[in-house]
């Protein structure tokens, strides 16, 4: 985090006239290649889909929510989120199924069972009948996915 907040300086320095711009972005780059552990160049990385392809077997439980993709709100799956939203309830299940299909040595054992959670944030703004009826439009949503507890993955793809 503080290498990406000196990278962030680097730019508004730029914008504000304090450092060349050519200069900024040569900075940026020797910062990356300095610490490029911290710095991610590989597009799979920000994949929400990649992660869970690669990952989910090995998972006994998922904390589901809505995002964006660029922040992580825990946002719930009404309408308005997600139409915005990249989280997808027939993609994710698939992205599930295929982190089953992979063998990787050293790893874990595959778990027999995920427990999927919604994770949601509500804002102290919000009014508690709000609140209710997102959390009540979210398990609507998930419904049309998954329609009972205790469902077999294959089963639910074949309801898809």
């Amino acid at each position: 985090m503080v290498r990406l907040r000196q990278c962030l300086c680097n730019l508004d320095d730029a914008a504000a006239g304090k450092l060349d711009k050519k200069q900024a972005v040569i900075n940026i780059l020797e910062e990356m290649k300095k610490y490029s552990y911290q710095f991610s160049i590989d597009e799979r990385d920000s994949d929400l889909y990649a992660w869970v392809e690669e990952l989910a077997c090995y998972s006994p439980i998922m904390h589901i929510q809505q995002t964006d993709g660029i922040t992580s709100p825990h946002s719930p799956f009404t309408k308005k989120n997600n139409e915005k939203g990249i989280v997808e309830g027939k993609k994710l299940l698939e992205a599930i199924a295929a982190s089953y299909e992979k063998e990787e040595k050293g790893m874990p054992p595959k778990t027999d069972k995920i427990v999927m959670a919604l994770e949601l944030f509500a804002s102290n703004t919000e009014h508690p009948h709000e609140i209710k009826n997102n959390m009540r439009e979210t398990r609507e949503y998930w419904k049309q996915y998954i329609p009972e507890d205790g469902v077999r993955l294959d089963q639910l793809l074949e309801r898809l």
